[in-house]
């Protein structure tokens, strides 16, 4: 076990005909109960159980996978496939208990043989989006644009495809992101070579889908020489964060971060002590903190993490992370989970010889829980395009290696934490629906309202003032099974903030409707 806190008893094995092992026990930690397992080989190393996630075995490579948590129970993937043309985005989602929900869905609607590269994935509450970067000509006119296409949280494609830059920029882009809050508004980045050097470029989204105003730069073209290795998140509040690197003399970490509306927020920067940041990759928690993943070269290329807030302010100084100085280490992914508090790493690593995909988990406070540990067990020529997300106890990675019939998408489950649930929540399938007290009550000026759901459904959640009066309704949609976290900022339907006092949420399903109360202090 990677923990060493908690209690363990009742342990048991059993042998397989080749010699591998099983051992299973029961364990109860921070608060939770549940039964836990390791599969090991003949020789007793650790196997993880890995999954292919391309439908096609052989030929044509698939490359750039992305995946990411869009509830507890479902993981969104998407990934560049050249099985058809140059470059198609595929789409597939994956349960926690690694059985594929939708496979292989293609994403991008054209009937060119352009290419489509760089997928993003960005969640609401209600649905899931994927963004892109794509060559096909428009109108007769060739160039990079960004497209996006809304999904299901586990994948299913309603809507059509859309453009979301402006179709007369036509330079080079490059590493289009995006982020969501749980109401829908979103932002999307790109890297943009419209000008002299590459700058930042982003567009919002409404939280209805549509496209909110006109493309703004969120770099500082003054300020920013180069811009590279962009990353976008949220924190528990709904404000916006996008950082890059600007590769300057000493390439030092940028950002720009907006309130829930939309409107400016300011500028972070910020120059690691040590080694020159070579590739970097960033996470949001909960509270704003800007946690970067860098690899940079200090008597030997190292991977670092380090931490700022919103004002630019040292959190943490940087820290090693690998902990093999022959690891060689590149392509870092960083991901935090708001439900335990808790990092994810994973990168290229070179200790073996060969590149594979090593990870470590950390804990709230950045520090190391256990040590290193290789996403696969098997050996492997190479590993490449390393992505993780973390959610209530488990770690998802994918990653593109060649193992068999040409290079396919992989992925693997590593279960960090007990994956029992605490009292105050249901089990992994909810017995009966139900809406939670917000948090905080009272609350000023944003608070979070959880809710469960027994079946896949239409579900509506509103606010009413103390006359029975709407305020706001603040989802109103298709939701799957389990928990999902809406936020409120104590604004009306029209935008306006509303004055102090006690409101009522409702929650409406098929199989009911609930109300709760709520205070909203100023």
């Amino acid at each position: 076990n990677a923990s060493s806190t908690g209690q363990r008893w009742n342990a048991g094995a059993a042998f397989t005909s080749s010699g591998g092992f099983a051992v299973c026990w029961s364990e109860f930690q921070n608060e939770h109960s549940d039964i836990a397992f390791q599969l090991f080989n003949s020789g007793g190393t650790a196997q993880l159980t890995e999954l292919v996630l391309n439908d096609d075995y052989r030929g044509a490579p698939k490359t750039e996978p992305a995946i990411l948590a869009t509830s507890d129970w479902f993981n969104l993937i998407a990934f560049t496939s050249k099985a058809a043309d140059q470059g198609n985005i595929m789409a597939s989602c994956i349960s926690n208990a690694g059985v594929m929900q939708i496979s292989n869905t293609i994403v991008n609607q054209d009937v060119s043989a352009a290419l489509q590269s760089e997928p993003s994935l960005g969640s609401s509450s209600t649905q899931g989006i994927i963004v892109w970067n794509d060559s096909r000509d428009v109108l007769g006119v060739p160039g990079q644009r960004i497209y996006g296409r809304y999904c299901s949280l586990f994948g299913l494609f309603t809507t059509n495809e859309f453009m979301i830059c402006d179709s007369a920029q036509v330079g080079i882009k490059a590493s289009p992101k995006v982020a969501m809050i749980p109401s829908g508004k979103g932002l999307v980045a790109w890297i943009d070579l419209r000008a002299s050097s590459p700058q930042v470029w982003g567009r919002w989204l409404t939280a209805g889908g549509a496209l909110d105003g006109v493309e703004v730069q969120i770099s500082q073209a003054g300020t920013d020489s180069s811009c590279s290795d962009l990353s976008a998140g949220v924190d528990l509040t709904g404000r916006f964060y996008v950082t890059w690197v600007d590769r300057r003399t000493t390439p030092i970490v940028r950002g720009h971060w907006y309130n829930a509306d939309g409107t400016d927020g300011g500028y972070i920067s910020y120059t690691p002590a040590g080694a020159l940041i070579d590739e970097l990759a960033s996470a949001i928690n909960d509270s704003g903190e800007v946690t970067v993943a860098y690899t940079g070269n200090s008597s030997g290329q190292k991977l670092y993490i380090a931490a700022v807030d919103r004002a630019s302010a040292q959190i943490l100084a940087p820290t090693q992370i690998n902990d093999d100085n022959t690891a060689n280490p590149s392509e870092p992914d960083i991901s935090f989970s708001e439900s335990t508090n808790q990092y994810g790493i994973a990168w290229v690593d070179r200790r073996s010889g060969v590149r594979n995909i090593e990870c470590q988990i950390l804990d709230a406070n950045r520090l190391a829980v256990g040590i290193n540990q290789a996403v696969s067990s098997a050996n492997l020529e190479y590993m490449i395009s390393p992505s993780v997300t973390l959610n209530d106890g488990r770690a998802w990675f994918t990653w593109a290696d060649p193992r068999q019939y040409g290079q396919n998408i992989w992925a693997t489950e590593i279960i960090y934490e007990p994956t029992g649930i605490d009292d105050n929540r249901p089990g992994v399938i909810p017995s009966s629906f139900s809406l939670e007290q917000n948090y905080p009550n009272p609350f000023n000026p944003t608070t979070e309202i959880r809710f469960l759901l027994v079946t896949h459904g239409h579900a509506t959640l509103e606010i009413f003032n103390i006359a029975g009066e709407r305020v706001v309704t603040l989802a109103d949609g298709v939701f799957s099974v389990g928990e999902h976290r809406i936020s409120w900022d104590g604004s009306s339907q029209e935008g306006h903030a509303v004055a102090s006092g006690i409101y009522f949420y409702r929650l409406t399903t098929a199989n009911g409707s609930f109300t709760r109360k709520m205070a909203l202090v100023k």
